[in-house]
């Protein structure tokens, strides 16, 4: 889910920034909190999405929108840091980038909105009769773990257990398709 992973990446992006001690970037608060609001709505969303073409090798446009709204954030924001860092001041006016960013936000801000709006939707749909609402897929589901319940039950005794050697234990595959336990 590449809209997922980039929300992650943009996050990672804004707390480095907030937490790096030297140089500080200087990014308005207004606009951080403002995208970090947008940016945690959008991942619990994604949390809880499937996509009505999950089945298919098309990418859901949805997803795509907003990927490409959250890449172009990292855009302006990683261009406004090679700015500060080539002036070789962190304090750099740039009102470009305030538009810019400003731009990115409201994007981003339309998307949840739509995206909010669905969840709406989706909540009257599953609140009417079982006759009505067995019309087309649903695009809300609940986090439901996929698979051998006895692997899931091994990797969790692993994990928790209380053995006085520890292991590593690599898990790999694709995040809700493959489950593989290496015990090496």
């Amino acid at each position: 889910m590449a809209a997922y992973g980039a929300l992650v990446s943009l996050m990672h992006i804004i707390d480095t920034l907030e937490k790096h001690p030297s140089p500080p970037i200087s990014i308005d608060t207004k606009q951080v909190q403002s995208i970090t609001q947008i940016v945690t709505s959008l991942q619990e969303f994604l949390d809880s999405y499937t996509s009505p073409l999950a089945d298919s090798h098309e990418a859901d446009p949805l997803e795509r929108r907003i990927a490409d709204a959250v890449y172009a954030a990292e855009d302006v924001i990683e261009s406004h840091i090679v700015d500060q860092i080539q002036s070789g001041s962190t304090v750099v006016e740039d009102h470009d980038f305030y538009q810019n960013l400003q731009k990115v936000i409201e994007e981003m801000n339309l998307i949840n909105q739509e995206v909010m709006k669905s969840i709406e939707v989706e909540a009257q749909i599953k609140q009417k009769p079982v006759a009505a609402s067995t019309s087309s897929s649903p695009t809300v589901k609940e986090n439901v773990i996929v698979g051998s319940e006895e692997v899931f039950l091994e990797v969790l005794d692993k994990l928790t257990g209380y053995k006085l050697d520890r292991q590593i234990i690599p898990i790999t595959g694709m995040g809700g398709i493959d489950l593989r336990v290496d015990d090496n």
